[in-house]
């Protein structure tokens, strides 16, 4: 058993990041009659479902559905909700199909007592199941060869992941109006502050109309102090209709169950996300990797580089405007960065960076003998990093991007991946 480490946090917010490109996964409100309207299962005592569709960058790349009912567990009067989504396109020419699955179980006013969730990104699916014991969540994660248990603080006024949707569905926003709440992300199963501001009605582009829309700007500060900003527009009786996330051009819309599942129009390119979110340098660089530094010039519509790279040993920025800097990186190699003096305070690493966990196996046998054989007789801790860094790189086979996300015991038996399974094996 593992307390709730910042590793463990740093992991499961890897695998979030993964699903908010891949998955696009969230549970949504109900629908009563399989159009735009809406009803509150708790309130009507009857099953409902919605559908929604799903664009990023333009492009459908799937849908989802969300089925809210009421039901019966040991004779108390729960409503349980199942959402489940689905995602197709492509990474660097190669086809992905992504699935997650989202079910909670709560107390007709909206308290949340289990979850489970359930993410198909890598070989094996990974699970996160989850229930309130007294003034924690428990939540324990299944994926290949592991089991990881985590207790995150809990209080009765945290919401579940519909706590937005329901905070709508029972008290509209108006014009002007700003509230707050505390409720449960998925994926990172982190409770998040949300502030949900509503601008005013304006006229909304739909998929096949347009509609006098509430806007509502909402964010979620996470613990660790990262944000996720989200853009809300509801009608009347606080339904969702469509809601977008500008920093990666996604947006949804509430919608039928035949438009969801159509097939995209007909010359509509497939959806490369990952030359999508490459950033072309042009002219290319050759031989790049020869280089000793490289400089960039770098420019961000809005905001300061400064504040979206990090500097250190290996780069460094200049800033040349508010919203120009220039980035010089360098090729750093054994000895030619100083260590650390010795009256100089570095934390070692803590426990919880040494164990094994969910996504890192580093208990599993298979990683054991291929660390041992990679670091052979070894014993620099530099010298040892390179052997590993040669090792991964020379029994990894080429790039394979059908899978968004492996865990290293996963790694060590296929032996293949991308970026993100090199690191993984790596660590």
């Amino acid at each position: 058993m593992q307390t709730n480490s910042p590793k463990n946090i740093a992991v499961r917010h890897r695998v979030a990041a993964c699903a908010v490109l891949l998955l696009l996964a969230g549970c949504r409100p109900p629908d009563a009659t399989g159009d735009r309207s809406s009803a509150s299962p708790s309130a009507a005592g009857a099953s409902n479902t919605v559908w929604e569709v799903y664009y990023l960058q333009g492009a459908k790349i799937g849908f989802g559905n969300t089925v809210v009912r009421p039901v019966d567990r040991a004779g108390q009067a729960l409503v349980e909700t199942e959402s489940v989504s689905h995602l197709k396109l492509e990474r660097y020419g190669q086809p992905v199909e992504q699935q997650v699955k989202l079910a909670t179980w709560e107390t007709p006013e909206g308290q949340l007592l289990e979850f489970r969730t359930e993410v198909s990104f890598g070989p094996t699916p990974v699970t996160f199941d989850g229930h309130v014991d007294g003034d924690a969540l428990v939540v324990t994660t299944h994926t290949q060869g592991a089991r990881q248990e985590t207790r995150v603080p809990w209080s009765p006024d945290v919401r579940g992941f519909r706590g937005a949707e329901q905070s709508l569905e029972h008290s509209p926003l108006k014009p002007g109006e700003k509230r707050s709440l505390r409720m449960l992300v998925p994926l990172v199963n982190q409770v998040a502050e949300v502030t949900m501001t509503a601008a005013d009605h304006e006229t909304t582009r739909l998929l096949d109309d347009e509609s006098r829309l509430l806007r509502i700007e909402t964010t979620a500060q996470l613990p660790d102090g990262s944000a996720m900003a989200e853009t809300l527009w509801t009608d009347e009786q606080g339904a969702v209709l469509k809601r977008r996330i500008a920093g990666i051009n996604q947006e949804s819309y509430r919608t039928t169950e035949r438009i969801a599942k159509a097939a995209a129009p007909a010359g509509q390119t497939a959806l490369d996300v990952g030359f999508a979110t490459t950033v072309h340098v042009d002219p290319p660089l050759e031989r790049a990797h020869q280089a000793r530094e490289i400089r960039y010039q770098v420019e961000l519509p809005a905001g300061d580089p400064l504040t979206a790279f990090a500097s250190g040993p290996t780069q460094s920025l200049r800033s040349l405007s508010p919203h120009v800097a220039e980035l010089t990186v360098r090729r750093v190699r054994p000895g030619e960065v100083e260590r650390p003096h010795a009256s100089t305070s570095v934390d070692s690493a803590g426990p919880e960076h040494l164990e094994a966990n969910s996504v890192l196996q580093i208990d599993d046998p298979r990683i054991r003998a291929m660390a041992a054989e990679a670091r052979a007789d070894e014993t620099d801790p530099v010298k040892t990093a390179l052997a590993l860094e040669r090792y991964v790189h020379d029994v990894m086979a080429p790039s394979d991007f059908t899978q968004a996300f492996a865990t290293a015991a996963e790694v060590a038996e296929s032996r293949s991946g991308d970026c993100t399974e090199h690191a993984v094996l790596l660590a």
